[in-house]
């Protein structure tokens, strides 16, 4: 049913899952399709997918009962997607020889899975607090991370704000 907080998480494994699959085929196999790059058309469609679950949780937060456990679920897949969509993100750039993340002073090294764990680890740890230090963003790196930083700050007090709303019109 499209209102029930159940098709919002169908709604979110789907995107999670279509982004994750895409990119991971996508910085594989290096492949462009009629002189168009399709990496740059995966992080546009990532983009997309990160957007549309942000617009599930609104839609959610406006439901009566907003404090709920589909709430909470539905919390965790956005950031799910968060951390999912900006380590894809940067794997991307990592796999185009874009240097956009550092490591003890140098480029990211190493074969696919290393790259791909690094990526997620730095997603991680930007979404949730200041970072380690031991990952570093570069050029345009530095904005992606600033950006995913500002999401990660923002969302906690969005999400307490409204559940007070909540509490005090009851």
């Amino acid at each position: 049913m499209p209102g029930s907080p159940f098709y919002f998480f169908s709604r979110f494994k789907s995107h999670l899952n279509i982004s994750l699959h895409a990119c991971i085929y996508c910085t594989k196999h290096s492949i462009s399709w009629v002189g168009v790059d399709l990496e740059l058309l995966f992080c546009v469609f990532i983009v997309i997918c990160i957007f549309m679950s942000f617009k599930s949780v609104v839609v959610a937060c406006f439901q009566k009962n907003f404090l709920s456990f589909e709430t909470v679920i539905l919390i965790t897949y956005l950031y799910l997607s968060l951390l999912i969509g900006f380590g894809m993100i940067y794997l991307i750039f990592i796999q185009s020889n874009l240097h956009v993340l550092i490591e003890s002073g140098a480029p990211i090294t190493g074969d696919y899975f290393d790259k791909l764990v690094t990526s997620l680890y730095f997603s991680a740890v930007t979404l949730f607090s200041v970072g380690y230090g031991d990952v570093v963003p570069i050029g345009i790196g530095r904005f992606l991370a600033v950006f995913e930083a500002l999401i990660g700050y923002i969302l906690p007090a969005v999400f307490l704000a409204r559940t007070v709303i909540g509490i005090e019109k009851q």
